[in-house]
């Protein structure tokens, strides 16, 4: 049975979608359906998983590239959080991502289309803009918060301001190790 390539598709408020972000939906499509008939050939699960993510990854990173321009790229940090920094990345599950940013205002248009051309790809996107303080303090607030960004993997921009985080949440002052068990405890009642 021959596919028909689907006819290009325009966003709800009838703008077309960027042709790069549409050659990466159809890629991702196409990723989707080749993993999907490896499942059902029983393909190891792993390996399914780890390729979709690496998939997730190059359409990402791609679409970070086309949109955030290279002198900003030092004021920027995109990670991936939760299962996808995990590298579980079950069919329909959401993509956690943070981007971590030095000037907000400066970035807002070019963070808004970045999070636009994902959305066009029909995803379920979680993200977060934050500084790197705005990042201390949530995981200071929220456990939940915490533990997404105790799990984090870096994907582009500045790997300088991922690394001020990571070094940043192994303060034992954030969580104390009692109080981190005792707090995600609570969580799962």
């Amino acid at each position: 049975m021959r596919k028909d390539k689907p006819a290009r598709e325009q966003r709800r408020y009838g703008i077309d979608i960027n042709p790069l972000t549409q050659k990466l939906k159809d890629e991702l499509r196409i990723k989707d359906e080749e993993l999907a008939d490896r499942y059902w050939k029983r393909t190891n699960v792993e390996e399914i998983l780890s390729e979709r993510t690496q998939a997730f990854d190059r359409i990402i990173t791609n679409i970070w590239q086309q949109i955030v321009p290279e002198d900003s790229k030092d004021d920027l940090a995109l990670l991936a959080l939760g299962g996808y920094a995990r590298q579980e990345l079950f069919p329909k599950s959401d993509i956690d991502l943070l981007i971590i940013c030095t000037k907000a205002k400066k970035h807002e248009s070019h963070i808004s289309q970045f999070l636009h051309n994902l959305y066009d790809l029909n995803l379920e996107i979680g993200h977060a803009v934050r500084s790197l303080r705005e990042c201390v303090r949530a995981a200071k607030d929220d456990i939940t918060a915490a533990t997404a960004m105790f799990e984090q993997r870096y994907l582009a921009g500045s790997r300088e301001l991922a690394s001020a985080l990571e070094i940043q949440l192994k303060s034992p002052q954030i969580w104390p190790p009692a109080k981190f068990y005792k707090a995600k405890c609570a969580e799962q009642q």
